[in-house]
């Protein structure tokens, strides 16, 4: 990827971006953290067999 021309790389982001917002691709979250948080939220980022992603929220949570 490091060799290919911009224009590809922004075309690739794209339809990945656009493959989320229709749903094809789908991002598990298994856990959301306040930066406040982040003492709790790494180890959790570190566990083997989670489910989902572990975010960082530093607005609040997101649901």
């Amino acid at each position: 990827m490091q060799s290919s021309p911009r224009s590809e790389i922004e075309a690739m982001y794209t339809k990945m971006a656009n493959y989320f917002m229709d749903g094809v691709l789908d991002v598990p979250i298994e856990a959301e953290y306040t930066l406040d948080q982040i003492a709790e939220a790494l180890p959790h980022a570190g566990r083997e067999g989670r489910s989902g992603k572990i975010l960082l929220t530093p607005q609040g949570a997101l649901s």
